[in-house]
């Protein structure tokens, strides 16, 4: 049973950085009929998006360290709650 945990952890942290990095390139088709699509605009885009994945695996950190050490459901909410939020994102931008 412990295997199938590890197996699930590392399917769960792949799946979420390429979700990550799909978003980024969205990000970036969003803003091109602004700003076009220049290295200002990726390198920009890159840097907010490192920032604030460093700043979710600081305070995720912070949080694991304030539960049980195997978790609970709290971290798979914020996981699910992610997963709604960008969802529902495809229905505010269906052109993309």
């Amino acid at each position: 049973m412990e295997k199938l945990k590890n197996y699930f952890l590392f399917l769960t942290v792949f799946v979420s950085g390429a979700a990550v990095l799909v978003i980024e390139i969205l990000g970036t088709k969003i803003l091109m009929p602004f700003y076009g699509s220049t290295i200002y605009v990726w390198s920009s885009l890159i840097t907010v998006t490192l920032a604030f994945l460093a700043l979710g695996y600081w305070l995720g950190g912070k949080l694991a360290d304030k539960t049980h050490p195997r978790g609970g459901g709290r971290e798979s909410g914020f996981a699910l709650l992610d997963y709604f939020y960008c969802r529902d994102n495809c229905f505010v931008y269906p052109n993309l």
